[in-house]
């Protein structure tokens, strides 16, 4: 359903990025997605900007410090997991063979949020709702549709999540390999795909698009690069490279 009032605990719900220039990146993603923007302060200078669809949250934005620009990781999108206690789930990481990276901290009206790390060190944010349950529309274009774990450990991170919050896994064949389809409460959520390419372990992130062949001029004449559709079996999808250099998919689904 592409409206959502909430999510249970286990499923993917938000997402958002850092980046090293907010007014740049709100430009691309206005260009390619028809976003519209709300910020909302924590207090000093933090400042978090979410981006709306239709008048739908969808995802979020925030401006690095200049620190962090200096010496942090650069420009990327973040996967959030719906938890309903953050403190009860990260109680539990250690035990289970993860790493908290961040205890829950609390922002005011919004809810709670925390990050962790698996077994195979791919990073995830927890988030426990109050006022804002995580996107507010999903699976149309422009909005949030997939979210995705790429790991060199596929059955110990199942393991993992089936450990921390009553995953149910079941692998499939596609196109371009093995796939495993991740299951909370007989709900599809999303996917864990082994890396077939150097680097780090990783959570991606899925916006979905109406015609992926027009997004390819678009992404282009906003800045951006985008490599030639892949056919899943479910659909096209694309990766995208934001002006930034924060990369994440476009994809068109099967009935589009």
């Amino acid at each position: 359903m592409p409206i959502r009032d909430g999510y249970k605990q286990g499923t993917p719900c938000w997402v958002d990025m850092t980046t090293d220039d907010l007014e740049q990146s709100k430009e691309f993603y206005t260009a390619v997605f028809g976003w519209e923007y709300t910020e909302q302060s924590f207090g000093g200078s933090a400042v978090y900007t979410s981006a709306l669809k239709n008048g739908k949250k969808v995802a979020g934005l925030m401006q690095q410090s200049p620190e962090q620009i200096d010496h942090g990781p650069p420009p990327a999108w973040n996967t959030y997991i719906a938890v309903d206690d953050a403190g009860v789930i990260t109680g539990r990481v250690d035990g289970l063979g993860g790493q908290v990276l961040m205890p829950p901290v609390e922002l005011p009206s919004m809810g709670k949020m925390a990050a962790v790390a698996d077994p195979a060190n791919a990073i995830v944010g927890l988030w426990q709702p109050k006022d804002h349950i995580g996107a507010e529309l999903v699976n149309e274009p422009g909005s949030l549709i997939w979210n995705e774990l790429i790991t060199d450990d596929v059955a110990k991170v199942s393991d993992y999540f089936e450990s921390l919050f009553g995953w149910a896994t079941n692998e499939i064949e596609t196109p371009t390999g093995p796939y495993t389809l991740v299951e909370v409460d007989g709900e599809t959520v999303g996917g864990i795909v082994a890396k077939r390419s150097p680097g780090e372990n990783h959570w991606e992130t899925y916006f979905a698009v109406e015609n992926l062949e027009e997004m390819l001029a678009i992404v282009g004449g906003a800045g951006g690069i985008i490599d030639e559709p892949t056919d899943i079996g479910f659909g096209l999808i694309a990766p995208v490279e934001d002006p930034q250099g924060a990369i994440f998919h476009v994809m068109q689904p099967s009935s589009s």
